[in-house]
């Protein structure tokens, strides 16, 4: 296990390419009992175009091209880290990727997300789990990665239940404990001019 981050970490490049923002947070790996909770931050802040980061970056401000989170990256077997990423228009830098990000990380953690928004992941996750199990292939995907990850191929039907339990202070109380400074690690492309 990694030890405890004590702060911040940063990362910033220099390169003649895109501009990126990149943040980092430490979380736990998919067997937690939190990792459901994780799922559904990742899914309210930043997967897909109703997405808060989707629709403030690059709906309503349109300073970005691009803004999704994910948990699990690199990996969930083991501790593992919630990735929020966003890739700026042309003209806007990483550093105002940055702020714009932590403006909407910020009210996650402050106020968590609403009953409508909660209520939207676990249909969507309904529906993703009916699709994930179409066809041969998609089924012996899902119980092999069930297997793999949890040991038992079983957990794969009590996927939906995990999503279901998760409850509006169950996202407020894992989101102000892992959106903090200390728990992230911040990577940053600042374009240069090619030489």
């Amino acid at each position: 296990f990694e030890p405890k981050q004590l702060g911040e970490k940063r990362m910033v490049m220099k390169d003649p390419s895109q501009p990126v923002f990149v943040a980092g947070y430490h979380i736990e790996n998919v067997r937690h009992p939190d990792w459901p909770v994780y799922e559904v931050i990742a899914d309210v802040l930043g997967q897909g175009r109703t997405s808060r980061l989707y629709k403030s970056l690059v709906k309503e401000q349109g300073i970005a091209v691009q803004a999704m989170t994910f948990p699990g990256f690199p990996g969930n077997k083991y501790q593992t880290g919630l990735l929020v990423f966003a890739i700026p228009v042309k003209g806007t830098t990483g550093y105002d990727m940055e702020e714009a990000v932590y403006a909407e990380v910020d009210k996650i953690a402050a106020e968590g997300i609403t009953a409508e928004e909660l209520e939207a992941v676990k249909q969507r996750t309904r529906a993703n789990f009916i699709r994930g199990l179409r066809g041969n292939g998609g089924m012996a995907s899902q119980l092999a990665w069930y297997q793999t990850y949890f040991g038992d191929w079983r957990e794969l039907f009590g996927e939906v239940e995990r999503i279901e339990a998760v409850t509006l202070e169950d996202v407020q109380r894992v989101a102000g404990e892992i959106f903090k400074q200390e728990n992230r690690t911040v990577g940053i492309i600042e374009t240069e001019d090619a030489s």
